[in-house]
């Protein structure tokens, strides 16, 4: 993880986030209040975001450390784990996650962190599980190839990248609650709204 980027991408998160739904300023004066307004903002949300990812960073080095001793063992569930971290840390999603979702990392982290440490006893139970999954991420990953930065564009797309990482915390860590009530009935109920939303706004 390139620390330097993450910063940077943080930063651009929380700026994307205060300056989103706001109306530009169109004189001198009105410039002036509405940079005041969002500098005060910001900087407590950056406070914020950043003590979010911390928390996360921390649960996810130590679920690595949990990784590193199980070697080769378990290695797919291991892979897709940590390309799921890559994944949330990646400049794409983070600076586009809004407060509402940065929120939700340290619970994402903790999930993994409790996935790695249990491979060792419930490893066919994980795999089932990731088998539920997967065709979930290719759906939406076979989509963005064909329409770049739909998950930026839709609101039904963002909602449904996001009901994604609430069906891992369903399936991998079972006692962590999730944001909102979420299933493959549900996953295939929103998917539909996303297709929607691409026929009505095609490339």
């Amino acid at each position: 993880i390139d620390r330097k980027q993450l910063v940077e991408d943080l930063i651009a998160a929380v700026a994307y986030q205060s300056l989103r739904g706001l109306e530009p300023p169109r004189s001198d004066a009105a410039f002036k209040r509405w940079f005041d307004g969002l500098r005060s903002d910001w900087h407590g949300e950056a406070v914020a975001a950043s003590e979010q990812l911390a928390a996360a960073l921390k649960a996810w080095s130590t679920g690595r450390t949990a990784s590193s001793k199980l070697g080769s063992d378990y290695r797919d569930s291991q892979e897709d784990c940590w390309a799921n971290m890559r994944a949330l840390l990646s400049s794409d999603t983070l600076r586009y996650a809004g407060s509402e979702w940065l929120k939700e990392y340290p619970r994402y982290a903790k999930a993994a962190e409790h996935r790695i440490n249990r491979l060792n006893g419930q490893y066919l139970k994980d795999q089932k599980a990731l088998e539920l999954l997967t065709p979930w991420y290719q759906t939406l990953s076979d989509a963005q190839a064909s329409y770049p930065g739909l998950v930026r564009l839709s609101v039904e797309a963002f909602q449904y990248r996001w009901m994604l990482e609430e069906f891992r915390v369903s399936l991998f860590a079972q006692q962590m609650k999730t944001r909102l009530p979420v299933s493959s009935k549900r996953l295939e109920q929103q998917w539909q709204l996303v297709q929607q939303w691409m026929e009505q706004n095609p490339r």
